[in-house]
């Protein structure tokens, strides 16, 4: 079982995720999105596991599949984890850029 720490970032991954995927929507750019990057600032490489999961249950369902994603993994010595996504569409253009602080005590 996760720790009450892990957990809390989850959750909050999950959470800013869905936060982007509706920024996305509002723009309607969220249908156009082909790919999107992310760049996780965490102390350890669980946090790319967890934004995996995060990624697959947090992007909405009507939508398909999650687009294809980049994850890079930036090691950082504070212990909550903070993530930067951009959102791109086939050809190239940036649709979203958005930055998430603190994880573990909210996105």
């Amino acid at each position: 079982m996760p720790s009450p720490t892990l957990r809390s970032e989850l959750d909050a991954l999950r959470r800013a995720v869905r936060a982007f995927a509706d920024g996305l929507a509002t723009r309607a750019a969220l249908g156009a999105t082909a790919h999107v990057e992310a760049v996780l600032h965490a102390p350890d490489a669980e946090r790319v596991f967890q934004f995996e999961a995060a990624l697959k249950s947090a992007w909405p369902k009507g939508e398909g599949r999650p687009p294809r994603h980049e994850v890079v993994w930036a090691a950082a010595a504070q212990a909550n984890a903070r993530l930067q996504l951009k959102a791109f569409d086939d050809d190239g253009r940036l649709l979203l850029r958005e930055s998430y602080g603190r994880l573990a005590e909210g996105a």
